[in-house]
C-alpha cells in the first residue's frame, strides 16, 4: 500500500493563501496585483537608492489616482466648513503614502492597496482633527445608529438635521461614495431612509433571487456606515 505524504503548509504560506483568496472576486483585484508587482520591484531598487526608489513608487499611476480621488472627496466635503485647501489634503496624503510604502512588508496581512485605501482616509481625518474639525472619536456603532436622522437625495449626499452634524455628513459621504458600488449605494439609501427594512424588501428593490445576496450587501453597508476612525 502506497503511503501519501502531504506537506504541511507553513504559517506564511497559509497567510499568503488567505490574502489571495480574499481578493479573488474583488472589483479592484487587478489594481491590487499591479501595485504588489510594482512594490516588489521597489523593494529591490531601494537597496541601491531608497529615496529615489520611493519617489518613483509613490508616483505609480494607481497611487496617484488614490491620492487625487481621496483629496478631492475630502476637500469637496469640507470646503464650505473649513479653510483647508485641496493642497492641504494632498500634502498629508503624500506624507502618509511615503510612510505606508516604506513600512509595507510582503508578510503583512493586507495588501499595499488595501493599506493605502484605509490609510489615506485616516490621514485626512487626522488633518481634520488637527484643525479642530473632528472633536472626538465616535465608537464603531455611532454612524449607523444615528442614521435614522439622515436622508439621501439622488446623488447620495447626506442631508443632516442640525449644523453640528456636518462632520458626520462629510465622513458618511466620503465612505459611501468611495467604498460602495451602485447596488450597495441603493441599499445604503434604503437603510438610511427607512427605520425598518427586510432582506425581502432589498431583494425586491435590487431584483435579487436570494436573501443571502441581500445579506452580504447589507453586511458591507453596515461595515461602511460604522466606519471607525482613530
Amino acid at each position: 500500500m502506497q503511503t501519501v505524504i502531504t506537506a504541511r503548509k507553513t504559517r506564511i504560506q497559509i497567510q499568503q493563501t488567505s490574502k489571495w483568496e480574499r481578493i479573488r472576486n474583488y472589483e479592484k483585484k487587478n489594481a491590487i496585483i499591479n501595485l504588489e508587482e510594482a512594490w516588489e520591484r521597489y523593494a529591490v531598487n531601494r537597496l541601491t537608492d531608497e529615496d529615489l526608489a520611493t519617489n518613483k513608487m509613490i508616483r505609480h499611476v494607481t497611487i496617484l489616482s488614490m491620492i487625487d480621488k481621496t483629496a478631492n472627496r475630502f476637500y469637496k466635503a469640507w470646503k464650505k466648513n473649513s479653510r483647508l485647501s485641496l493642497h492641504d489634503f494632498q500634502s498629508v496624503l503624500y506624507e502618509r503614502v511615503w510612510h505606508i510604502v516604506g513600512s509595507y512588508s510582503w508578510f503583512d496581512d493586507y495588501f499595499l492597496y488595501e493599506q493605502l485605501n484605509k490609510g489615506l482616509q485616516l490621514a485626512c481625518i487626522d488633518l481634520l482633527r488637527s484643525e479642530g474639525l473632528v472633536k472626538k472619536r465616535r465608537n464603531r456603532h455611532t454612524y449607523f445608529h444615528n442614521s435614522s436622522a439622515l436622508t439621501y437625495d439622488d446623488n447620495l449626499d447626506v442631508e443632516l438635521i442640525g449644523a453640528e452634524n456636518v462632520e458626520l455628513k462629510a465622513l458618511l459621504n466620503v465612505a459611501i461614495n468611495q467604498d460602495l458600488d451602485d447596488k450597495e449605494k441603493r441599499v445604503a439609501k434604503l437603510l438610511l431612509a427607512e427605520r425598518e427594512i427586510t432582506l425581502d424588501d432589498i431583494c425586491t428593490e435590487l431584483g435579487l433571487k436570494y436573501r443571502m445576496q441581500a445579506k452580504r450587501i447589507v453586511n458591507k453597508v453596515h461595515k461602511i456606515l460604522q466606519f471607525d476612525y482613530k
